[in-house]
């Protein structure tokens, strides 16, 4: 660096972070660990500009959902909520975009054959649902990995769902409907 400071940044950027020390970030501890200050360890600007180590990061995604349903809450920025998004970041993330895209499909094509677009949550002007299916339908409905195929599959409502949400669950009894009718008791 033209300052002499040490990089912060990680290999192969094409985008340079710049000077943790020289723009006083360098001071702020990284949100997701807590412990270590940025540029410890090499850091990485999302999208939305907030700055994180890179393990840091990968280790947050790859700790995926943490209950049996499917959650895309780890896909985020944990400061402002945004997708993440940054080169290095694309491959740990495709296949996670892709789940969400299934899953976002599925819901929707739920909602309308349980024909929910009466919903008094969409018509309430201001609510949170306002006339939003997507987002009532992926909050209404449970989505589950399958163990086997590894598909998300549609496993009822939230609310009929609390429990096993919360209680501990063992991933390989979780199957879809396909593969648990192929006789595969795994």
């Amino acid at each position: 660096m033209g300052c002499g400071h040490r990089c912060g940044g990680i290999d192969g950027e094409t985008n340079h972070l710049g000077c943790l020390v020289c723009s006083k970030e360098a001071k702020e501890f990284c949100t997701i660990c807590g412990s270590d200050q940025l540029g410890s360890a090499p850091t990485l600007r999302l999208g939305c500009q907030h700055l994180f180590h890179l393990h840091c990061v990968l280790k947050h995604i790859g700790g995926r959902w943490h209950s049996a349903a499917i959650s895309f809450g780890f896909m985020h920025c944990v400061i402002c909520k945004t997708l993440m998004s940054h080169p290095r970041l694309t491959s740990t993330l495709q296949p996670y975009i892709a789940m969400h895209e299934d899953v976002r499909k599925k819901a929707l094509q739920r909602f309308e054959s349980m024909k929910l677009g009466d919903a008094p949550e969409l018509k309430e002007k201001g609510g949170f649902y306002y006339n939003n299916p997507e987002k009532y339908a992926m909050a209404r409905f449970c989505y589950y990995e399958c163990a086997q195929c590894k598909k998300p599959y549609f496993g009822g409502l939230k609310e009929c769902n609390a429990e096993q949400r919360i209680a501990e669950f063992d991933p390989k009894e979780l199957l879809c409907g396909g593969c648990s009718s192929n006789g595969n008791d795994t």
